[in-house]
């Protein structure tokens, strides 16, 4: 794994924000496309991914800070726009209270659309590799 990839002048291309980025392009996609198979508006595909993209970073980030209290107290700037430091289960939470909230918002059962969390998915990520 190289975590850069390759630098264009000022600009570097992490290797974790590129796999980040194409994972958010497909499920956008996927999204959509089972939102025409039930019969629902495909813009909410777009909405729903704008969500789960900021939602998830801001929550894995904002776990992240609280799980390290004590780095964050004594240098808050830093820690807080730092490039690493992601707690993925808290981006997790946080997209699925978002999305709940938005669905409900829109009239949408959570439970019966595809924005429902997928037991395969929770499975995968709880089980030890």
């Amino acid at each position: 794994m190289h975590p850069r990839l390759f630098e264009i002048g000022p600009f570097t291309v992490y290797s974790y924000g590129l796999m980040l980025g194409i994972s958010f392009i497909i499920a956008s996609v996927l999204l959509t496309s089972e939102l025409k198979r039930k019969k629902l508006d495909p813009e909410l595909g777009s909405t729903i991914t704008l969500i789960a993209l900021f939602g998830g970073v801001a929550g894995s980030k904002i776990l992240f800070l609280i799980e390290e209290w004590s780095y964050f107290v004594a240098d808050p700037f830093g820690m807080a726009f730092s490039p690493g430091g992601l707690t993925w289960y808290g981006g997790f939470i946080l997209v699925a209270w978002l999305i709940y909230l938005y669905a409900r918002k829109k009239n949408i059962q959570f439970f019966t659309t595809p924005m429902q969390p997928h037991p395969g998915y929770c499975g995968r990520t709880v089980s030890p590799a």
